[in-house]
């Protein structure tokens, strides 16, 4: 069966399967409440927060399928890893769990993929001059990597259809160039996870009586699996062949950059303010966007055709060499997620200074109503 073929039908199932789970997990979470507590984000109470088991079981099927032709010892491993964030998101979503057992839970899973599924990256492409990889070097750096995008991912989760939005575009920019290269195997999982998203976007996005929320099931698992075609996108590229990219890195980078860095500009500017790094809080440009009055899905699309302008600048130049082309990303994605904050800034100094110019009109009125204390001479009553 052609690969186009397979992947469209691993597409297909893996949205059916996700769609048709939704309604019975909503209703299963209003009937026993399962759903999460007010947080800082204003999510009511009454919206379940599963979504991300959906989005697991059309994944794990739509995978399961298709990847029995493939040779793919480190498939288990990926399915290990993924059942240790999946019941780790479940509890989290239900009984809160604290960040420390999240950490661990992520860090045993990111052990699996790279240690035991060999999933690693093994040459940095001369980033700051550095080719070959030693394998504890190459160990810390995989896992380090996994572990900031699997967070990144579920720093997202705070708006309607933004992690899931920003996943599709990574899962389907991955799964096309799989595809080109002759990856069948990625090709398949890339497009499995894509068809479990858009489904769950559409309910979480345009759901009224339906609508669910991701939770952390859905961000830990998702950002796991992207996580995954990430290192294996770099090193696919490392052998030679007719599609392999010189600066793969840097791509790499583009294609997750949104939340990348969006997730290391709160960091800073957390440290900057002396705040708690693991505290959440409405600074992301997602919450820029909200105050400058777009809806959630428009801050969303925004973000989205931000994160697909930025991969198709990459592609363009991806011949230069990979310190320049990463610098040139990094530059671009910067300033443009500064434009939000900036924008929001200069809407908060007009608002003070329409403020600033009313009380100054009001300030003579005040003074002709105001009234001087009479003062009653006794001695002149008598």
């Amino acid at each position: 069966m052609p690969l186009i073929i397979t992947s469209l039908i691993c597409f297909f199932l893996a949205a059916l399967l996700s769609f048709y789970c939704i309604p019975t997990i909503i209703n299963i979470s209003l009937s026993k409440k399962f759903y999460g507590e007010p947080n800082i984000y204003g999510i009511q109470n009454s919206t379940p927060t599963l979504g991300g088991l959906a989005v697991f079981l059309g994944f794990i099927l739509a995978a399961t399928v298709s990847t029995y032709q493939f040779h793919m010892p480190e498939l288990r491993y990926i399915f290990a890893a993924l059942l240790i964030v999946l019941f780790m998101g479940l509890r989290n979503d239900l009984l809160k769990v604290s960040s420390p057992i999240k950490f661990f839970a992520e860090l045993g899973a990111a052990i699996i993929i790279c240690a035991l599924g060999d999933i690693r990256f093994t040459d940095l492409y001369g980033i700051l001059g550095i080719h070959q990889l030693n394998y504890w070097v190459s160990l810390f750096i995989s896992i380090s990597t996994i572990l900031f995008l699997t967070n990144a991912i579920n720093v997202l989760n705070n708006i309607d259809g933004l992690a899931a939005g920003i996943s599709i575009i990574i899962a389907t920019t991955f799964g096309i160039w799989f595809y080109i290269d002759g990856h069948a195997e990625y090709t398949v999982l890339c497009f499995s996870l894509t068809g479990a998203l858009t489904s769950f976007f559409l309910y979480n996005v345009f759901g009224k009586t339906n609508k669910i929320l991701f939770g952390d099931t859905g961000s830990l698992v998702t950002g796991i699996i992207l996580s995954v075609f990430l290192v294996k996108f770099n090193e696919f590229n490392s052998i030679s062949s007719s599609m392999a990219l010189r600066s793969a890195p840097a791509i790499s980078f583009a294609i997750v950059s949104i939340p990348v860095v969006d997730t290391l500009m709160s960091i800073i500017l957390r440290i900057i303010q002396k705040r708690p790094i693991f505290k959440a809080d409405q600074k992301h440009v997602q919450h820029k966007l909200l105050l400058l009055k777009l809806s959630h899905f428009e801050a969303t699309l925004v973000l989205m055709i931000t994160n697909g302008l930025i991969i198709a600048i990459a592609f363009i130049f991806q011949g230069i060499e990979v310190n320049a082309l990463l610098f040139l990303i990094g530059i671009v994605v910067v300033n443009v997620m500064l434009i939000p904050f900036v924008m929001v800034r200069r809407k908060e100094l007009s608002r003070v200074k329409q403020i600033r110019l009313y009380r100054k009109r009001m300030s003579p009125i005040k003074t002709l109503f105001r009234t001087k204390p009479s003062i009653t001479n006794h001695n002149e009553v008598e």
